[in-house]
């Protein structure tokens, strides 16, 4: 456990942070466009994923912080 929380301390920072909103953004917007041309099941998909990707951006960078 202590390899997997030096390797995340490691890669993620605020670059990674920002990276992982970046491409949620592109996600939600990729959804607006699926509802558009009638994909529903696309356009969940695609929303249900920015919010995951967000979450977890999240959860990464807090743990970061906080663990020693």
């Amino acid at each position: 456990m202590k390899v997997v929380i030096k390797f995340l301390k490691d890669v993620f920072n605020l670059k990674v942070f920002i990276l992982f909103l970046i491409s949620s953004v592109f996600l939600y917007y990729d959804s607006l466009d699926y509802n558009k041309r009638a994909l529903h099941y696309e356009a969940k998909f695609a929303k249900y994923c920015a919010i995951f990707s967000i979450a977890i951006a999240i959860i990464l960078y807090i743990v970061t912080k906080i663990l020693p």
